[in-house]
């Protein structure tokens, strides 16, 4: 036999259950609030892409963009370590550090600015080069060496 709740029951129950998997009824949670802001400063983004407006201190990043990072929206080069802010989102860095990477040398002036992991993509990437026609030799990567010989092509 099927037990018959009233309406007021029912949403006492469903509150309690809500409650008790710590959602909040009616409250946004906290990864669709961080889904709202993201999805805010994806439209401030495509809007300085299409018109060039939203963007105090012209250094490519969305005035939203630059709220969301924590950078000042009115200096292009919130670190002042020689690398616009924007720039240093391309290269993988943190533009409120002077130095992403921790190596004592400022991300203007770093040639490998990024973070490890990064940095050793680049590396990887900077190795497979390829050789001169015609020079032996030996090319290392990821654990795999290759035998480079007058017949390799």
């Amino acid at each position: 036999m099927k037990p018959h709740f009233s309406l007021s029951l029912r949403t006492a129950l469903a509150a309690a259950l809500v409650a008790a998997l710590g959602l909040a009824v009616g409250a946004p949670t906290a990864a669709a609030a961080k889904k709202k802001a993201k999805d805010k400063c994806a439209r401030a983004d495509a809007r300085l892409a299409a018109t060039g407006k939203g963007d105090r201190d012209g250094d490519g990043l969305s005035n939203c963009r630059e709220r969301q990072l924590r950078s000042s929206a009115l200096d292009p080069d919130t670190d002042d370590d020689g690398l616009d802010d924007g720039d240093e989102l391309e290269e993988g860095c943190d533009p409120t550090a002077p130095d992403s990477d921790g190596d004592g040398i400022p991300d203007g002036e770093d040639p490998t600015p990024a973070p490890p992991p990064l940095q050793k993509i680049e590396a990887f990437l900077d190795a497979l080069t390829c050789p001169q026609p015609g020079v032996p030799g030996s090319l290392g990567a990821l654990g795999i060496t290759v035998v480079l010989d007058d017949a390799t092509e």
